[in-house]
């Protein structure tokens, strides 16, 4: 099939989009980008479109209908249950204009990052009131980015985080990343507000660091400490790549409170905090036994391998789409997936 996706615009979403080519590709198809330019859809003729409300592209319906498209569109919560904003101005749920938008798009399917009965409380209206097929697909860990390689011992620490510390972020890092700092040998890599930070406490940070670089550091590393945004953690929603990508290269995820994450992970694999101080202390219960934090970052990791790939959630697309034969050999590929593991 051919599969044409919006052009991405950096931030998170781009990385996801990376991780849905990388699966696509792997399972056969053929994937491209779209800018929005009428005669690259008339050319490239795609089976499935997927789109995003945050980066609008007024789709050709005649075109769509001429080539039998299917369309997907990320939207954000339109529910029973409404999301207190607690990004400051920003809000959860999806404005007016944009619900119009996609409305008028005749997409095929939205999906949000939610997880199961999330469609029923936080998405539902895009069902009620606009006879929309809603469906749950949340961000997962990409194999063809993140696998196990060689430690290298410019990269080894205890810790390695990667991630920016926007505005809306920092209280979470601050109270449970910042802490860490000077008390175990860490490293952080990131961009975003940084800068605006102050600590005497020395760590070392870069503004950059490459995708092969952060595949080394967390390959050379112990513990990859979680940490969410405050509404992941009240509601349980958008989930963060990193949860899923961190065992991918072997490390051991530690998470700071959020709802609803053992939906995804088992409990007795993935330990969460309750507190600052939790967190501290279940770091030091695996940094001083290594037995066990070895056990149970490989079980992480199957678990990722066997459920939170963007293998995965392809299919899971495939699937909402109407594409059952391409979803069932998509769970055969799932299935004979081999790691690309350099160890």
């Amino acid at each position: 099939m051919r599969i044409l996706m919006v052009a991405p615009r950096g931030g998170a979403f781009t990385y996801i989009l990376k991780g849905y080519e990388n699966a696509f590709r792997h399972l056969g198809h053929d994937v491209a980008y779209w800018k929005g330019d009428r005669a690259a859809f008339r050319d490239y003729r795609p089976d499935v479109y997927i789109g995003r409300t945050g980066w609008r592209q007024d789709i050709p319906h005649d075109l769509v209908a001429e080539f039998g498209t299917r369309v997907a569109i990320h939207v954000n919560p339109f529910g029973t249950e409404r999301l207190d904003t607690v990004h400051g101005n920003r809000t959860l749920n999806e404005p007016p204009d944009l619900i119009d938008w996609a409305a008028a798009q005749k997409p095929d399917m939205v999906y949000g990052l939610g997880w199961g009965d999330d469609a029923d409380r936080y998405w539902d209206r895009w069902r009620t009131e606009l006879g929309l097929t809603v469906a749950m697909i949340p961000t997962a860990g990409d194999p063809f980015e993140f696998y196990r390689v060689p430690a290298d011992p410019k990269w080894r620490c205890d810790l390695a985080f990667v991630g920016g510390r926007w505005r809306y972020k920092a209280n979470h890092i601050d109270s449970y990343l910042m802490p860490l700092m000077g008390r175990y040998d860490i490293r952080v890599h990131g961009w975003g507000g940084w800068a605006t930070w102050r600590d005497p406490r020395s760590f070392f940070r870069s503004t950059k660091i490459s995708d092969d670089d952060v595949r080394v550091l967390f390959s050379s590393a112990r513990i990859g400490p979680v940490v969410h945004e405050p509404h992941t953690g009240i509601y349980g929603i958008d989930v963060p790549e990193r949860v899923f990508k961190v065992p991918l290269c072997g490390l051991l995820a530690i998470s700071d409170p959020s709802a609803s994450l053992h939906r995804y992970f088992p409990p007795d694999i993935l330990p969460m905090a309750d507190t600052p101080r939790h967190y501290r202390d279940l770091i030091d219960h695996y940094l001083a036994h290594e037995d066990a934090r070895a056990d149970l970052a490989a079980r992480q990791r199957a678990h990722v391998l066997a459920h939170h790939t963007y293998l995965n959630r392809a299919q899971s697309f495939l699937s909402g789409l109407g594409l059952a034969d391409a979803a069932a050999a998509a769970g055969d590929a799932i299935a004979s997936f081999q790691p690309l593991d350099r160890v």
